[in-house]
């Protein structure tokens, strides 16, 4: 830096001691250059270094620790930048504030605070008023300190002052741990004790109470345990807060009389914050598994707020809460219903055909011209020419140069159009046809008893029921080059929507019950178990029949089976839940729509096919009145038997014949011969599928006759053993 303000001088033709610029001694640095030039040149440059030297030389140190401010300050305000001691020497400054920490250390109010910041730090801090004053005047003054900016380098202040700051925050600190330990025994002495406590509370302190000081508060009336907690909510933690909550709802619900109440309050607390979720020891939810089978589980959605457990009538007393609320399943099903049938006219992509396209043959033409071209320019290039001479020549040679360059493009333009062109034209062709649609509403319905017991074991029992339903449009028989892009659902989806848990929010479920105002009281707990158990073993029975005409009960068994594609079958029950119909009727579909003789529409699944047997076992929503299957070792051939269906779509016809032959023939042409009953009885389009009966026993399913000019009587039904073997498990499980 020397030597650059030396160049500096040299360069302005500087004179030294009446020298002239020739004459110039040479540099030697710490020679008299290096004493004298500089700092005269320091003076030039740091001039408010000299005023500062000056001040303190004259001890007028608080003048100088102002001259420093005000140098500090114009620093800020004109965005200088200087270094960190804003260019005055560091050596200076260190002086200033020895000699002003020296004055401010032996002041007597520093002296003072020096002295009692000791004692007080070890003092049991219960002279809350002296320490109050020692902290406000430490305060005052550590603020005279720190406005003097020099003290803002950590480095030029004073050691007394670093540990009377230190004291300071160390009192504050015990004052806050004084306040957590004996919050609630100075609340109790005096509620209004904060207002002569020393330590300035914020956001920043937070409280916490003991177990003891908790259950001491708790112990008094909700009033008083709410006003505690209201006045000092900025300073009580979370979880200190939330035992506050709980004891006041616990006050409020010991005064309550009902369910309907205690649950009001509940809600109320959780509505207002006051609470995130519902202790387990006021209220339990115990989900009761049904012995009885269900369609679908159901899931109860709590976001937390309510404690759930899984329990039994026999283990209840193990559940310890002030109230518990049962849930019993009563029915889980679901019942689809077509809604709306549909034919919808549509396209398919039959073919693709191709023509020649005719802008290929243009291209082709334009190519050949402009290879022609080229070839013409190629020729005349190789021959010498003359373009003259002077401006003309130049110009003609130029021009040359351009068709010759035009001629290229023009060739490489009309080959890349060739290879772009198409040589034919893919024009696709539409077939019109129709196909049909069905709208299929399904419907799944929750069914529970709801049971509150309480801790004095009093019982109220009340009912609950759920509903949701969904929408499905189904389509049949689509092209598979079906170009309509309409969206249409699967069989799939409405069995997966089937199989879809019934989630329902349980505090919908719990308000329902409080607001129907339906809670009954139970007398006791064998009355309620055993109403739970004859839930348990409802059985289903089929509407009877009321009619002028006396009716043929086998009807009761017997079903209509419509399949998607529009086709009519028949079918029966085997079981309360199960029909069994022909795999022909069915033809590959999921879902079938299933009449009753009462003209109940429901729908079934099929859950079983069997193509050797030609036999379908499907599951039905709506229960029906099983068959009674022919018990007899032996059957005498020629006996009397009678076919239900639906021939022609003649609903629930009887036909009747006799048995010939018991044959084993091979049904699906698979290799595997199946035993079919021979008869002459009657059996069209519309019997597949229903029974054939001997004295009203099952002793086959119907399934085909043979129809020939020359034939006639032949009608064949699946033998009973075969339809018992296809049944197998199946119809164990539904038969019991």
């Amino acid at each position: 830096m020397k030597k650059f303000l030396l160049a500096l001088l040299i360069l302005s033709n500087a004179s030294y001691a009446g020298m002239g610029q020739n004459q110039m001694p040479e540099y030697v640095e710490g020679g008299p250059l290096d004493s004298e030039i500089f700092e005269n040149i320091a003076d030039i440059f740091q001039p408010r270094n000299a005023e500062l030297e000056d001040l303190v030389s004259e001890n007028k140190i608080f003048e100088a620790l102002d001259y420093y401010n005000q140098a500090a300050i114009k620093n800020n305000q004109e965005n200088e930048q200087r270094d960190e001691y804003l260019d005055f020497d560091k050596e200076l400054l260190l002086s200033l504030s020895k000699k002003a920490n020296s004055l401010i250390e032996n002041k007597i109010e520093y002296k003072n605070l020096f002295e009692e910041g000791e004692q007080l730090k070890e003092s049991n801090f219960d002279n809350w008023q002296q320490i109050s004053k020692f902290m406000d005047n430490t305060e005052v003054k550590l603020n005279e300190y720190n406005n003097y900016k020099i003290f803002d380098d950590y480095s030029f202040r004073s050691s007394k002052l670093i540990k009377l700051e230190g004291d300071l925050n160390e009192i504050r600190l015990k004052l806050t741990e004084n306040l957590q330990a004996n919050f609630y025994d100075y609340y109790q002495n005096n509620p209004e004790f904060l207002n002569d406590y020393p330590l300035s509370l914020n956001d920043n302190i937070e409280i916490s109470f003991s177990e003891q000081s908790i259950n001491n508060l708790c112990s008094s009336p909700a009033g008083k345990i709410e006003k505690f907690r209201n006045e000092f909510s900025n300073l009580i933690s979370y979880s200190d807060s939330s035992k506050f909550n709980q004891c006041i709802l616990a006050k409020k619900i010991d005064a309550t009389d009902s369910f309907e109440e205690f649950y009001t309050n509940i809600q109320a607390s959780l509505d207002n914050g006051d609470i995130s979720s519902v202790p387990k020891e006021l209220l339990t939810i115990v989900k009761i598994s049904p012995k009885n089978t269900q369609e679908f589980s159901y899931n109860l959605n709590t976001s937390d707020i309510f404690y759930v457990t899984h329990g039994s009538l026999d283990k209840l007393d193990l559940v310890d809460a002030k109230y518990k609320v049962l849930i019993v399943p009563k029915n889980s099903n679901y019942r689809s219903k077509t809604t709306k049938r549909d034919v919808v006219n549509s396209k398919y992509h039959l073919r693709t055909d191709r023509y020649p396209n005719p802008k290929y043959a243009i291209a082709q033409n334009e190519l050949y011209n402009a290879q022609q071209d080229s070839t013409r320019k190629a020729i005349e290039n190789t021959q010498p020419k003359n373009y003259g001479y002077g401006a003309a020549g130049a110009i003609g040679a130029i021009l040359d140069g351009i068709l010759t360059a035009s001629v290229r493009s023009d060739l490489t333009n009309a080959q890349a159009a060739l290879n772009s062109t198409p040589q034919y034209i893919a024009k696709p062709v539409y077939q019109d046809y129709q196909y049909r649609t069905s709208e299929v509403r399904t419907e799944k319905s929750f069914d529970a008893d709801i049971y509150v017991v309480s801790d004095d074991n009093s019982i109220l029992g009340t009912s609950f029921k759920k509903i949701n339903q969904e929408n499905f449009n189904l389509a049949f028989d689509v092209h598979p080059n079906d170009n309509s892009n309409s969206y249409h659902n699967s069989q799939e989806d409405i069995e997966a929507y089937q199989k879809q848990s019934f989630d329902f929010e349980l505090n919908e479920l719990l308000a329902q019950v409080v607001e129907s105002k339906e809670l009954k009281k139970v007398k006791s707990f064998k009355v309620m178990e055993n109403k739970i158990a004859a839930n348990n073993n409802i059985k289903h029975q089929s509407k009877k029949i009321m009619s002028k005409t006396k009716v043929d009960e086998r009807f009761n068994s017997v079903v209509v089976v419509l399949s998607p594609d529009g086709s009519i079958g028949t079918g029966f029950y085997v079981a309360p839940n199960l029909v069994v119909t022909n795999n022909h009727v069915v033809e590959g579909a999921k879902f079938l729509e299933i009449k009753k003789y009462d003209g109940t529409m429901s729908f079934g699944k099929v859950v079983k096919v069997d193509i050797d047997r030609d036999l379908a076992l499907v599951k039905v929503e709506s229960k029906g009145a099983p068959v009674t299957f022919y018990s007899a070792d032996q059957f005498p051939l020629g006996s009397q038997v009678d076919a239900i269906g639906h021939p022609n779509k003649l609903e629930f016809s009887i036909t009747r014949g006799v048995v010939s032959a018991v044959r084993e023939i091979d049904l699906a042409r698979s290799g595997k011969k199946v035993m079919l009953i021979q008869t002459d009885t009657p059996i069209n389009p519309g019997n597949s599928g229903g029974p054939l009966f001997y004295k009203g026993e099952l002793i086959g399913v119907n399934v085909m006759k043979q129809v020939a000019n020359d034939t006639e009587g032949l009608g064949f039904a699946i033998h009973l053993n075969e339809t018992l073997d296809f049944l197998g498990e199946n119809y164990n499980i539904a038969a019991n």
